[in-house]
Parts: C-alpha cells; structure tokens; sequence
C-alpha cells in the first residue's frame, strides 16, 4: 500500500525525485524508563526494545526503536522506510533503504541528482553506492571522527564531487532540514511520539501506518485540488 501511494503520488508530480534525503530517527516504545520487570530479558515492559541513546524528558533513557526515511525534498514525503532496532546505528542502513527505492521505483532513481545525509552518512560504502548505483551526486558533511584536525582529509575526500566545506556544498547541504519536518509530522502530526504500542511487531504496524497516513493525506489533497496541503493531516474536501 505505501509503495502504490508512492506511485500515484510519482504519476501526480507531487513526489519529483530530483533530490534524496536519507535521515535517521528514534520512535519511542511505550514502556516505562524507570519500572524494573526481572522476567524480561531487557528488564522493561517491552522486551523488544532497546536503549535509544538519549534522554527522555524524566531524564531517563528512551526506550524504543528506529525508523529511517529517504525522502523526496520538493514534497517532504517518504517514499522509502527502513524499521530497525532502537540503538541501531545511521550507516548501515543506508544501503538496504537505497536498494528498496531502486526496487519499487526505479524511474524514480533514474532522476536523482542529489543524495543529502549528516556526518552519520561519511563512509565510503555509502559514497560507493550513490555514485555507482544511482549516478548521483552524494552531499554529506565531513566526520572527522575524533581527529585532531577537524578539517583532517578523509578517504571519502575522493569521491566527494564537492569541496566540504564549500558554499555550493553548504548550500545544498542545507536541503537536508525538509527531513527533519518529516521527522517532525510523523511524530506529532501522525503519533509517532504518543502512540501506546509496546513490542517489534506492533511499533513496525504503528511505523507503516503512519507513513500511509501521511501519503493518503497527500494525495486525498491533490485529489481535491489543495495542493498546498500535501504536508497536511488533514484537507478540505468539498461535498457536492
């Protein structure tokens, strides 16, 4: 059902594809921080989730999973979606979120230009991939990963088309805060931040139907002729 929105919403123009925003975000389980359950093997009332790495606002540590989107900058919706653990790690998803695009909307990844990600993203596997798989420019900002020099040369200095930093480098860089409202939407708009779900499979169904919630509310828009609420929960629509 997501990758048949996907589709409507590529044959309506709405999706272009031009650029790529891959980003990674925390989807909180609901399972208290704070209350010990012995019988789990994580000692919580979700035994599926892991520590997130950050802290709640009880300053306790988040628990729950992870959710990757590669998103379309013109429209700031997801056309791609990667559910993992809670201290999953950026990298390492990038690739099998690339090859599910690739395999459900190959035209799609015949127009992509730019592929824009954070430091997270700086690994030669990820360079290699954009370059080779989707003849694509990838923007990424430089980790230097502890280095003394912060301005340090990085093996993916090579393959980076762009001076980092640069100003055409920044300014293309600068794409990458349209993920961030998508990141935003599908947790305040589309519950992501409040639902009640405890366990993989039942976070996984939340993830996905929010996603599909974002893309029906899309295209519910352009179908009633309100384009300027794509990024909307909600439109007007007109009964006659």
């Amino acid at each position: 059902m997501l990758h048949q929105l996907v589709r409507l919403l590529i044959k309506f123009k709405v999706i272009a594809g031009q650029a790529w925003i891959i980003d990674l975000t925390r989807v909180p389980t609901y399972s208290s921080v704070k209350k010990d359950y012995p019988d789990r093997p994580n000692n919580k009332s979700d035994p599926e989730a892991e520590f997130c790495g950050y802290r709640a606002n009880d300053d306790a540590l988040q628990l729950g999973y992870s959710l990757l989107f590669l998103i379309d900058f013109k429209s700031e919706l997801p056309f791609a979606c990667l559910f993992a653990n809670g201290n999953a790690n950026d990298g390492p998803l990038a690739k099998p979120t690339f090859q599910q695009a690739l395999n459900e909307h190959p035209d799609l990844a015949s127009r992509c230009t730019y592929v824009v990600a954070d430091a997270s993203y700086d690994t030669l596997e990820f360079f290699t991939f954009v370059l080779s798989k989707l003849k694509a420019m990838p923007v990424v900002t430089k980790n230097p990963r502890n280095a003394t020099d912060p301005n340090a040369d990085l093996a993916t200095d090579a393959l980076a088309l762009l001076r980092r930093p640069g100003p055409i480098h920044q300014t293309l860089f600068n794409c990458r805060s349209s993920v961030e409202r998508t990141n935003s939407r599908a947790k305040l708009t589309f519950n992501l931040k409040y639902h009640k779900q405890r366990g993989w499979l039942a976070v996984l169904r939340c993830c996905l139907l929010s996603t599909i919630a974002m893309l029906t509310a899309a295209l519910v828009a352009i179908e009633t002729g309100h384009p300027d609420k794509v990024r909307k929960a909600w439109t007007w629509i007109r009964l006659h």
